[in-house]
């Protein structure tokens, strides 16, 4: 790693600590000259041996520092063992470009490195070709909030669990398109059996949200680990819908105390008002009824409902009853959207069961 030749600056990406700093530098270029060009550099203060490097974060920071990046020609991606041998593998690696100029398109380029390694350092090289690519999902305009509809926020955990048009998934995200309602949709993030759900989700207006990566006992973990928890699930829907998706974590088993609210001081954690108890084996008509009462009785308005995603029993149920909301003046919606109709905010590190 070079030391820094001027002024650097340490800034918080990826959950870690980075410092930052440009170089000049003169040598060949994979254009096939050779000139003295700008490099930028981000080196991560903490160890790790796993995670997710989003560059464009990288990008920012250094366009923050006040640093024109101009034309970029090549990206390297080092994984360095210290006095120690063995291989560090890209599981993934992505990269894409987009612009406000005429090309608005996401590219997406081949994933090409060589590797080699080198006083028992290892570096992951890649070059690569543009090519077109139109896989990340454009969202579609959110279904409005009526004016004059009693709101509520049924919503659906341990998404994404489809693996055809006919499972549960699709079945509520459906029913809810239907009748023109949205609702927020927490997804697991080592659960997802498909990006095509949450793809889906995101372009008819549903609300894409994070239930940590693993479903743990939060209550049970360190700070760090909570932390890291939710940012590995943000990072994987982020890549999956090619947008920042919504900040709301569904607390797993509703479970929350000090530490969790502390490490997750900036992001609003979701309980409920409602627990259908789908996950509990309510039938449908358990789960209907359910709903319905909350209706009769004036509980349901402003209410975060627990439902899952992976039960037929709830698919069936939603058919049912939320053609029996809009006929009795309700409008289902994403838990973010209730709240901004409500003219209400949503804080960070708190536990919300209504909206």
């Amino acid at each position: 790693c070079p030391s820094p030749n001027g002024g650097s600056k340490t800034v918080t990406i990826d959950g870690a600590q980075y410092e930052i700093f440009q170089l000049d530098h003169t040598g060949p270029t994979i254009l096939g000259t050779t000139e003295t060009f700008k490099q930028y550099f981000s080196v991560r203060k903490s160890k790790r041996t796993s995670g997710t490097i989003t560059v464009s974060d990288h990008f920012k920071a250094w366009a923050e520092a006040g640093w024109n990046i101009g034309n970029l020609t090549e990206v390297a991606l080092n994984v360095e063992g210290w006095e120690s041998s063995g291989k560090a593998n890209v599981s993934k690696l992505t990269i894409g470009t987009s612009g406000s100029g005429s090309n608005n398109n996401t590219q997406q380029q081949n994933n090409q490195w060589n590797q080699q390694q080198n006083n028992n350092q290892q570096q992951n090289q890649w070059n690569w070709n543009q090519q077109q690519n139109n896989q990340q999902p454009q969202q579609q305009n959110n279904t409005a909030v009526q004016s004059g509809k009693k709101l509520c926020a049924i919503s659906f955990d341990d998404g994404a669990s489809a693996t055809s048009k006919s499972d549960p998934g699709y079945r509520i995200i459906d029913a809810l398109i239907k009748n023109n309602m949205t609702a927020t949709f927490f997804n697991v993030g080592d659960w997802i059996k498909s990006n095509d759900q949450i793809k889906y989700e995101y372009q008819n207006g549903m609300e894409v949200a994070n239930h940590t990566k693993s479903h743990p006992h939060l209550g049970q973990m360190g700070a760090s680990q909570i932390r890291s928890e939710w940012e590995q699930c943000n990072s994987k829907l982020k890549s999956i819908i090619g947008a920042e998706p919504s900040k709301l974590m569904r607390l797993p088993y509703l479970e929350s105390n000090a530490t969790v609210q502390s490490a997750l001081n900036d992001v609003p954690l979701i309980s409920c008002a409602i627990d259908t108890q789908d996950w509990n084996g309510a039938s449908k008509d358990q789960i209907v009824n359910t709903i319905k009462q909350a209706a009769q009785n004036g509980s349901l308005e402003g209410a975060i409902v627990l439902c899952h995603e992976t039960y037929a029993n709830t698919a069936a149920a939603m058919e049912e009853v939320l053609p029996w909301l809009a006929q009795n003046g309700y409008q289902n919606v994403n838990i973010s959207d209730m709240a901004k109709a409500h003219g209400k905010t949503l804080g960070g590190g708190q536990v919300h069961t209504r909206a």
